[in-house]
């Protein structure tokens, strides 16, 4: 049962901080020792529910070692992409970065592709017209350059030549099947997800997911399993019938979900301690899952593909949040002065510490 708000914020609940201090301790070791309890209970059930184990496999080794012949070879590939944002009066500036990464002689070979522009706003010619535009919300959205960077990921590993593809995060993300992110995008977009799924050898590996359901139900896995928990179909249903849209953009994405991510199973394994979810397609399923695992072997505690955490590193080690955001305010200093660099300097920026 989920909680409810209104006894949440009835002051009951809520403490002053020389009171909270002195109990904080022994209130969470007694709520993670439930919490503990809880998750093992929960364990012995779904080991005990033959429906369950059912959907639960074990890779062998003959498998690792195939998928290792496969890995070593360069047929596999993992992408990445990382942005950088900075808001201006005049619109954003951007950087986008995408890392592919492959072994190949023995060690991993990477390539880097970068593009970086300003994404102008449309500026108001009168006054009316200003009010318009403020009224209207007008901008560059998060979403646009989020979908944009997931594009250029994906389309980057599409032109690729290695057989097998890893994607850090989903196939087919929700900012590429949002309908209405960009002028232009929806197209182009759903006709990249449908090329993935043509290809079949498309594997995401989410590193982060809120769908704790799925990680839930990995605790029944022992490091070197994994099981098939849902189609990919099945997850977006709620989100095509509450799609912001016109009738044929609805249609459009239940031909999608239907012909396409139908085909798109998700599934939950584990190497370490903890476990992760991919997706991949029906027809090979298993062979994505060994080699997942496979590559995950190389680093065993974190129990995570190596070749998409190294994609991952060069992203933030080269292509740095922080120095891209000190690199405009050094040149909005030095070009604007105190007052042009004041104004489209970072509220957090200007808070005293």
């Amino acid at each position: 049962m989920a909680e409810d708000f209104q006894k949440i914020v009835q002051s009951e609940n809520w403490q002053e901080f020389d009171k909270f201090i002195q109990e904080s301790d022994k209130k969470m070791e007694e709520d993670l020792e439930k919490s503990l309890k809880k998750r093992e209970e929960y364990r012995k059930y779904l080991i005990e529910e033959k429906h369950f184990r059912k959907h639960v496999a074990t890779v062998s080794v003959k498998k690792l070692e195939k998928a290792g012949d496969v890995l070593y070879s360069g047929k596999v590939s993992a992408t990445d992409g990382t942005m950088c944002a900075f808001p201006l009066l005049t619109g954003v500036r951007c950087r986008i970065g995408v890392v592919s990464t492959s072994y190949k002689n023995d060690t991993i070979e990477r390539v880097l592709y970068i593009s970086e522009r300003e994404f102008a706003e449309k500026l108001a010619s009168n006054p009316k017209e200003y009010f318009e535009l403020l009224s209207r919300g007008s901008g560059v959205s998060n979403l646009f350059l989020q979908g944009i960077m997931s594009y250029k990921e994906r389309e980057i590993a599409l032109n690729r030549q290695e057989e097998w593809k890893f994607i850090h995060g989903h196939i087919v993300p929700m900012e590429i099947r949002v309908p209405r992110i960009g002028h232009g995008a929806f197209e182009v977009c759903l006709q990249l997800a449908k090329e993935l799924i043509k290809k079949k050898k498309f594997i995401g590996v989410i590193s982060g997911s809120t769908k704790y359901s799925y990680l839930n139900a990995g605790i029944v896995l022992e490091p070197g399993e994994y099981l098939f928990a849902n189609y990919v179909s099945d997850d977006v249903e709620e989100e095509i019938k509450e799609a912001v849209g016109n009738a044929e953009e609805r249609k459009t994405l239940k031909n999608l979900k239907e012909e396409y991510l139908s085909k798109i199973k998700i599934g939950v394994f584990r190497v370490g301690p903890k476990p992760y979810i991919f997706e991949a397609h029906e027809d090979y399923f298993d062979e994505a899952a060994a080699l997942v695992m496979r590559d995950s072997l190389n680093q065993s505690l974190r129990g995570f593909p190596l070749l998409i955490d190294y994609a991952d590193s060069i992203c933030k080690h080269v292509l740095a949040a922080d120095d891209f955001n000190q690199l405009i305010e050094h040149k909005l200093a030095l070009k604007g002065g105190y007052f042009g660099y004041g104004f489209d300097m970072p509220e957090r920026m200007l808070r005293r510490r």
